[in-house]
């Protein structure tokens, strides 16, 4: 969970939320500004342009992603007779 004054990651979540909403083409500071519930002058605080915080949502999801699998525990031979785990 969040905490509600970082502020930081609640303009990445805003960004997540609005490239759902929007699609990469049709976000806009002011979407993400409105999602995140500052003003677009202050979202430039955090984020140098648009093109920066797409690339920081980017990250924050591959981090995200590679915490996950590095908990993982893989067994190749197991997949092939029982690929689901069960």
């Amino acid at each position: 969970m969040i905490a509600l004054d970082d502020t930081k990651t609640r303009i990445i979540f805003a960004t997540m939320k609005a490239v759902r909403q929007h699609g990469l083409e049709g976000v806009r500071i002011q979407n993400v500004s409105d999602l995140a519930g500052i003003s677009p002058g202050a979202l430039y605080r955090y984020f140098d342009s648009k093109d920066h915080l797409i690339e920081a949502c980017f990250t924050y999801v591959d981090k995200q992603a590679a915490a996950i699998f590095d908990h993982l525990t893989l067994k190749p031979a197991s997949m092939l007779t029982d690929p689901m785990g069960r």
